[in-house]
């Protein structure tokens, strides 16, 4: 599941759909002058306001709304459908606010969408609840990057190959840890492959991923964690705008309450995802206070210390592209505070193997260890790299079929970068390709490829929002259809009037009746019954009106 940012919504909407939302807004919020809708959607009191600004029927259903829009999902979502006259129009008048965004269904699965920033507006408009200040926040000690890297390095070692090799993560670390939902993760993120039979490592994002800050990570992971294992949206984006926006510690009686009252609420799957924060290192708990464990990013660049030729301790607040190069040319022994690094002739040689540059390596020694430690390590670690070089194999390889001898011997006279010459023609490296081919081409020789194979590319995921303002005639046609001025009846039009109030029913709207009397009336019909051949209309508030006792009849439009 993906987090949606309001921005990410605003950009697709033309001038003239955002020009119609910031009338609609003044209609409610008369006294911004603000002319930018992005301006005006960015400021979390505009937004409360909003928010608070909301009709009856819009709050009614926001929360469920939040269940089932808050995140985006690429697959079919079980409880998304609305069926509701109510619901649609509560979609409506949200949409209108621009509040709620319609994806394009053409693309996307899922149909609406709830920027995350309005999630957070509502739990700050609704979660009365002091800050906790005398509690402890713990440091973090980042067990979660620990097991994301050892896990990309055990598939590497092709010690885990599939789902069926999670044993070997429980027997070494915990049993109590989600291996597979890690496993899930590294996926989704594309550091690793499972679309062949076996688990793959996809090196360069990798590499990309450990670039990226430990808060960020952090936060990246926990989204995943709670979007998996909560049932609900809902409870997903609390906890997570408790841990990483509210920036307070909150009880677990008080984060019981809310989602309680919310009716959000779920205790095994609560407790489940509390727990695997908790083993991750996410968050702590002090007396049963809740909350994110401080990370240390202004400390990323202290130097370590010496335990032996190239065996360092390091401080767990090392930034992670350094983490990543040091785990690629060494092992992790302890993870703690500090953690334990041993480079060995087997792990420099791996390192090579999978052609990392070495200048990598002695740019981190030299960052995190003075010159005097990093120069004394520099003769073994340069005679582990000459020992552990592999022999050079060029794949990279294009063979020309030549075999006319007078063609052979001008390209000897005009060419000297083949590798290799043959009776039947010439090999040379693939980036010399063009040259030489337009050497040939001054001999009137044509060249065909025997071979060519493309390349597939996987699309990566973009957001598609229906750009347009949404009118009532366009989302709600049915009541568009249905008479809402008088309709007069006569004897022939009784079958029509029971049509026009069994759609009223269907579609729960009010109607407007004129009886023989000149009284007039407002109803909610909810069905109609048949007692000895005379039609009966039975309402809301338990009383019946005789169809024969009806003059005229109209039905009153949701927005009114």
């Amino acid at each position: 599941m993906v987090i949606i940012k309001l921005d990410q919504c605003l950009q697709e909407l033309k001038g003239e759909v955002k020009q119609k939302i910031i009338q609609r807004q003044n209609e409610f919020l008369k006294d911004d002058k603000r002319t930018d809708l992005y301006e005006r959607l960015s400021e979390s009191d505009y937004r409360k306001n909003l928010l608070t600004s909301l009709s009856v029927i819009e709050k009614k259903y926001y929360n469920s709304f939040l269940r089932k829009y808050s995140y985006y999902s690429n697959e079919n979502l079980k409880e998304e459908q609305t069926d509701s006259i109510e619901e649609k129009l509560a979609l409506l008048l949200l949409r209108q606010k621009g509040i709620v965004y319609k994806l394009d269904e053409k693309i996307h699965l899922q149909r609406f969408i709830i920027p995350i920033e309005f999630v957070e507006s509502y739990f700050d408009l609704t979660f009365k609840y002091e800050k906790i200040d005398h509690y402890q926040r713990e440091m973090s000690l980042k067990y979660y990057l620990y097991y994301l890297l050892e896990i990309i390095f055990l598939v590497k070692e092709k010690k885990i190959k599939s789902m069926l090799d999670l044993k070997l993560l429980g027997d070494r670390y915990s049993n109590f840890i989600d291996w597979e939902l890690l496993i899930k993760f590294l996926v989704k993120e594309g550091l690793l492959d499972h679309t062949k039979k076996e688990l793959s490592v996809i090196e360069k994002n990798c590499q990309l991923f450990f670039r990226k800050s430990s808060h960020e990570i952090k936060k990246v992971l926990t989204t995943f964690i709670l979007s998996e294992i909560c049932e609900n949206n809902f409870t997903a984006n609390f906890i997570f705008w408790i841990l990483f926006t509210f920036e307070g510690g909150i009880t677990r009686n008080e984060l019981n309450h809310y989602l309680k009252t919310n009716h959000q609420y779920s205790e095994h799957t609560l407790i489940k995802a509390i727990e695997q924060l908790k083993l991750l290192n996410i968050i702590s708990i002090n007396e049963e206070i809740i909350s994110a464990t401080v990370e240390t990013e202004a400390l990323e660049h202290v130097q370590g210390m010496e335990a032996g030729i190239l065996e360092f301790l390091l401080p767990v607040s090392i930034n992670n592209e350094a983490l990543w190069t040091f785990r690629c040319w060494g092992m992790i022994l302890k993870w703690d505070v500090m953690i334990h690094i041993l480079l060995t002739q087997d792990t420099v040689s791996r390192a090579l193997m999978e052609q990392r540059d070495e200048k990598e390596i002695n740019k981190c020694l030299r960052w995190f260890f003075s010159d005097s430690v990093s120069s004394s390590w520099q003769r073994t670690l340069n005679q582990w790299l000459l020992i552990g070089k592999p022999i050079a194999k060029k794949g990279q390889l294009v063979f020309y079929s030549i075999s006319e001898g007078l063609h052979l011997k001008y390209i000897e006279e005009h060419w000297s970068e083949w590798l290799e010459k043959t009776e039947n023609g010439v090999v040379i490296e693939a980036y010399l390709t063009n040259d030489f081919e337009r050497l040939l081409g001054k001999l009137s020789l044509n060249v065909i490829t025997e071979k060519n194979e493309v390349e597939k590319k996987v699309q990566s995921f973009h957001l598609v929002i229906k750009n347009e303002y949404p009118e009532a005639s366009a989302v709600l046609p049915e009541v568009e259809k249905l008479p809402k001025q008088w309709f007069i009846l006569t004897a022939y039009e009784e079958r029509t009037i029971q049509r026009i109030v069994k759609q009223a029913i269907v579609l729960q709207l009010r109607i407007e009746i004129e009886t023989n009397d000149k009284e007039i009336l407002k109803i909610i019909p909810l069905k109609v019954t048949n007692n000895n051949g005379s039609y009966d209309i039975f309402t809301n508030d338990k009383k019946s009106i005789s169809l024969a006792a009806i003059s005229k009849i109209a039905v009153i439009h949701p927005l009114q």
